[in-house]
């Protein structure tokens, strides 16, 4: 095979001709998911992000981005109210320790309305919190 040949084939990059297979084969695997894919150890559906919070792999909820995967202890508290949290709704942690989702150390707190509103406004507003969690159950 002409030098040219490997390069094509990007053989040339590496060592040996044991090594360039060990590369191909490897990104022929990559497409392999899961399971199916034969360096499977099991997967992890729940890991610690790099802020400290646990995600968790959960298919079909509608709360869940892409690849299924969201904040566990939105999913805790959304459990625990029974709906899905809305936009303006956050999860605090009272202790401050990001991955201890017992749902006595969470907390959910509703993000306020911008300062400099009309009286109206306000009363209208606190209506529509009466109304939203009147019937919320308190950890």
């Amino acid at each position: 095979m002409a030098r040219s040949d490997k390069l094509k084939e990007g053989v040339g990059k590496y060592c040996s001709y044991s090594c360039s297979s060990k590369f191909s084969n490897s990104l022929r695997l990559q497409h392999l998911k899961g399971d199916k894919n034969p360096n499977w150890k099991g997967g992890v559906s729940r890991y610690k992000n790099k802020h400290g919070y646990i995600v968790i792999r959960h298919v079909g909820n509608e709360m869940s981005g892409m690849g299924g995967y969201m904040l566990e202890h939105r999913l805790v508290m959304s459990m625990f109210i029974g709906r899905k949290l809305y936009r303006n709704e956050s999860v605090h942690h009272k202790n401050g320790i990001r991955d201890d989702n017992r749902i006595e150390n969470l907390e959910l707190w509703v993000k306020p309305q911008v300062s400099g509103q009309r009286v109206t406004d306000l009363v209208a507003f606190a209506k529509e919190i009466l109304n939203t969690y009147a019937d919320i159950k308190i950890p």
